[in-house]
């Protein structure tokens, strides 16, 4: 998932976009773990700042939801999914699997304006569990990159809309014209205020 910003109080936001690849073409993988690990900056010590943690293939939810734990470390927070019908990968296939989740709202004291979040999976006999569908055999697992983007938390944001008023074209100059409507609009989470307007 491209970087972003998520507001507090939101809900089912996307993280991040795992693809789990078969790669030796013997065998179909059944995936029956899968554990995911949030790496906060700018967080508040002892608070995990997603919550209702959802697993998602297309558009069926196969995990969840399951709120995160808090590690022995205040700048890291982790959420397993353990599926009792596992995820299968066919034979030299893949699929993509997402990850979503909601950000405590500002009353909770749940989350930290400001934060940044990148969701990793580690390579582990223990962070991802995959085993041959037929033989059960366990998998070689190994990950590239599989780093998420950074989703920031935000208390609000800021949404911008504008129409034109008249024409678009061909339009006679006059000393004082109205040439659109802008619209500022804040989230519903928390007001807002605009410093500064460049046009």
């Amino acid at each position: 998932s491209a970087s972003k910003q998520v507001v507090m109080g939101s809900a089912g936001n996307e993280v991040f976009k795992v693809k789990l690849q078969e790669t030796s073409n013997v065998e179909d993988v059944k995936v029956t773990d899968l554990i995911f690990t949030d790496a906060i900056t700018g967080g508040s010590a002892g608070v995990a700042s997603f919550q209702s943690m959802t697993l998602w293939d297309g558009s069926t939810q196969i995990g969840g939801p399951l709120n995160m734990t808090i590690g022995t470390s205040a700048t890291t927070s982790t959420v397993q999914f353990s599926f009792a019908t596992p995820v299968v990968v066919s034979r030299n296939s893949s699929k993509v699997v997402t990850l979503k989740g909601d950000i405590a709202d500002i009353i909770s004291l749940g989350s930290t304006s400001g934060s940044s979040e990148k969701f990793k999976i580690y390579t582990s006999t223990t962070d991802v569990i995959a085993l041959g569908k037929d033989s059960n055999a366990s998998a070689t697992v190994t990950t590239s990159s599989a780093t998420s983007n950074t989703s920031t938390v935000a208390q609000t944001k800021l949404s911008l809309s504008a129409s034109l008023l008249g024409s678009g074209t061909n339009r006679t100059r006059v000393s004082v014209d109205d040439i659109a409507t802008l619209n500022f609009a804040a989230n519903s989470a928390y007001q807002l205020t605009v410093n500064t307007i460049s046009l």
